[in-house]
């Protein structure tokens, strides 16, 4: 089990049923963030990710932390005359994460080199 202790899996569902009655993913985020402080905790980011909205997934997944792999994939673009990547970054020390891709335009160069969003990938 993930949540180890009956106080931490009530701390959950307390967590879920405010969301649930607000939709104030914000809030949803900070709670987890207090409660999913361990690597292995941290898998249940993405099993929560179902019981938000799809209206809200995109705002949940941009506040989501860091959440490190231990498989690691490199991308390497070329850039060519004065065209950007076609990706952006986000995070670092000020907000307390790392830094990985927030985005990435569906026909640039980064995603034709196989480059995905945040959920799978981190600049280091």
């Amino acid at each position: 089990m993930v949540l180890e202790t009956p106080d931490d899996r009530a701390k959950l569902q307390k967590y879920l049923k405010e969301f649930h009655d607000t939709y104030i993913v914000e809030d949803l985020i900070e709670n987890l963030k207090n409660l999913l402080n361990a690597p292995k905790r941290r898998q249940l980011y993405y099993a929560i990710r179902p019981l938000v909205p799809s209206r809200l997934r995109q705002e949940y997944n941009s506040l989501l932390p860091h959440v490190p792999t231990n498989e690691r994939k490199v991308v390497n673009i070329k850039q060519t005359g004065g065209a950007g990547f076609g990706f952006t970054i986000r995070g670092g020390r000020e907000f307390g994460c790392g830094i990985f891709v927030s985005s990435v335009l569906p026909s640039s160069k980064a995603a034709q080199n196989g480059l995905k969003s945040k959920a799978e990938h981190s600049l280091f």
